[in-house]
């Protein structure tokens, strides 16, 4: 009588238990559907907006890729000063920058 008591417990508790988790998942179902509703209808709202900023981006990315491989490929020389100095133009007005340092 008493194993039968204590079965049945078991029983109820495993099938309330079992409801509850059922009722939290359909709550997470109904609450990621809601998300994806309003996600939906804000990119519907500002399609043009984001395909916009997508598109600038992209050329900016691309743009900054471009660039980069271009001046990877040319190794350029460091400028050197062989002689110091300064040095004035025909009519004596012109002075170069390395007279004013």
């Amino acid at each position: 009588m008493i194993l039968q008591k204590i079965s049945q417990f078991v029983k109820n508790r495993d099938q309330r238990s079992w409801t509850k988790v059922k009722m939290k998942a359909r709550a997470f179902i109904d609450q990621h559907q809601k998300v994806k509703m309003k996600a939906k209808a804000f990119i519907d709202q500002h399609q043009s907006d984001i395909i916009l900023v997508v598109g600038v981006v992209l050329i900016s990315l691309l743009s900054f890729a471009m660039g980069y491989i271009v001046a990877k490929t040319y190794e350029k020389q460091p400028i050197q000063i062989e002689k110091s100095g300064y040095y004035r133009s025909w009519d004596n007005w012109t002075v170069s920058w390395l007279e004013i340092v």
